[in-house]
């Protein structure tokens, strides 16, 4: 019984060992299945934050999500192959202003013909508590942004739960 309890247990403990060299180490390249190929990449800048990460999520050596950071630690652009066609269909932009104004950009190729057919564009006003919110769509995929809205919301702060 307590070698069936061992031989459960120690995939976890590999698993557990794996995300701590992720997040405790300034290792580059880690490999996070297991295959003995790499799949997370890091680069660092010259003050040693995190730049850039590179991730291969379905493991097949090709990198499918890119993670760019200021040297202040915050994310700024974030572009993701959805499909694992090759091609990053999704893409995120954010910029900030001291917390004073900040604004995201999503654009997405929604039927793979590799052209934008929604875009997102928000701006945030923390101090008059609003946002505002632009969205284009192209929902006949002819390249064409034939359908529009501008929205104001009144600011809501993520919280943890």
């Amino acid at each position: 019984m307590k070698y069936l309890i061992l031989i459960l247990f120690l995939p976890i403990v590999s698993w557990a060992n794996q995300i701590s060299d992720i997040v405790e180490t300034n290792k580059s390249n880690i490999d996070t299945n297991g295959d003995s190929k790499d799949d997370y990449f890091r680069s660092f800048s010259k003050k040693g934050r995190i730049s850039e990460i590179r991730k291969d999520r379905n493991f097949d050596q090709k990198i499918d999500e890119i993670s760019s950071y200021k040297d202040n630690g915050r994310l700024i652009v974030n572009k993701r192959d959805n499909n694992f066609d090759g091609y990053f269909e999704e893409t995120h932009n954010q910029e900030f202003d001291d917390d004073l104004i900040s604004f995201e950009k999503i654009n997405r190729d929604e039927n793979n013909d590799r052209k934008d057919d929604f875009i997102l564009e928000r701006t945030y006003f923390p101090r008059s508590n609003v946002y505002y919110e632009y969205i284009q769509k192209d929902p006949t995929f002819s390249g064409n942004f034939s359908k529009w809205s501008l929205k104001k919301y009144p600011w809501k702060p993520l919280v943890a739960n």
